[in-house]
């Protein structure tokens, strides 16, 4: 199938989400989270990411590049291409 003339043709790595306001386009980058390589989208931040996986913030704590990254600063914390990220839950025991 050819494209018209005027086309912008299509983007590599690109991956759709459905939005609440409709269809983005949105790029996609590659970390590691704990050990695994993950595709996210781009933008993301560790806020967005750990709700993905289903955590709660307030009971573990977020290594970006082998930095310690506070709680506060999760929603402003945006994932870059390459990041290696460790999240560790807190236990309790005795």
């Amino acid at each position: 199938m050819d494209l018209p003339a005027d086309s912008p043709g299509v983007q590599p790595r690109v991956m759709f989400s459905l939005l609440i306001f409709g269809i983005k386009q949105i790029n996609v980058i590659k970390v590691v989270v704990n050990g695994e390589a993950q595709e996210l989208p781009s933008g993301c931040t560790v806020s967005d990411l750990l709700e993905k996986l289903g955590l709660d913030s307030r009971a573990l704590a977020v290594e970006v590049n082998h930095q310690l990254k506070p709680r506060n600063l999760h929603d402003v914390t945006v994932i870059a291409q390459g990041d290696v990220l460790e999240i560790v839950t807190l236990v309790g025991g005795g």
